[in-house]
């Protein structure tokens, strides 16, 4: 049997008809989750979902060295890692200079945790601005929803480095899309999902001013409300 015979046979088996056996979860799958395999398997669960890209990469590449495109990089992707980690965010994917990351759950508190660590990385990549301004100044975007996440595992079986985990949901879709309209000075945009589910902590700021200004985004071929903030949250 040859190449073409063996690809459409594989093909044949994943678009059999038929239901997937998918596992109920609290928590977010990982790489070595043995609910998971390359057969009709996956991992359902709720998360609030956040997005985090950087904007000019490009031009950053066509402007410095690789080495000092990679130190950019490696900064700005360990200030976000760091900040997600602090407020229990467990990020799933790294694709370049964006974060994917989940905090389990669909309450309050999960998207309390999301947005501030989204405005401390806002406030630390200012703080951080003399050091990034010997390079390129850093300019992102972040994106944030809530909603069921479904993870399935992808690729070919016998080599860790030809397989990923994939993670599908109008959740992980929407905050892609928010991250993208995300620009300085307000580079942190949640959906209306999220807004409903702010506690007063990450709505107001201490003059009980509402931090965040409404505005619109296309999604699914439809216009959709969302938030925008240029607020940040210090880091102590």
């Amino acid at each position: 049997m040859g190449m073409k015979d063996d690809i459409k046979n594989e093909v044949a088996k994943l678009l059999k008809p038929g239901d997937y056996s998918v596992y109920a979860s609290t928590d977010v799958p990982g790489p070595g989750d043995t609910r998971l395999t390359f057969g009709d398997t996956g991992v359902r669960f709720d998360a609030v979902t956040l997005y985090i890209d950087m904007r000019g990469s490009t031009q950053v590449l066509q402007q410095h060295r690789a080495h000092n495109v990679a130190k950019i990089h490696k900064a700005y992707l360990f200030i976000a890692t760091k900040l997600i980690a602090e407020h229990r965010g467990s990020i799933r994917s790294y694709n370049g200079d964006s974060i994917l990351a989940f905090f389990a759950g669909n309450g309050k508190a999960e998207v309390e945790r999301a947005i501030r660590a989204a405005m401390q990385i806002k406030y630390m990549l200012s703080e951080c601005g003399a050091e990034f301004g010997r390079y390129k100044t850093v300019d992102f975007g972040v994106g944030v929803d809530v909603g069921t996440i479904l993870c399935v595992k992808a690729g070919m079986g016998r080599n860790d480095n030809h397989n990923d985990l994939i993670w599908l949901g109008d959740a992980v879709n929407r905050a892609t899309v928010l991250s993208d309209k995300g620009r300085d000075p307000e580079p942190i945009w949640v959906s209306s999902r999220v807004r409903e589910l702010q506690s007063d902590a990450v709505r107001y700021d201490k003059d009980r001013k509402d931090m965040w200004t409404q505005a619109t985004i296309s999604y699914a071929g439809t216009s959709e409300w969302a938030f925008k903030t240029n607020y940040h949250w210090p880091v102590a």
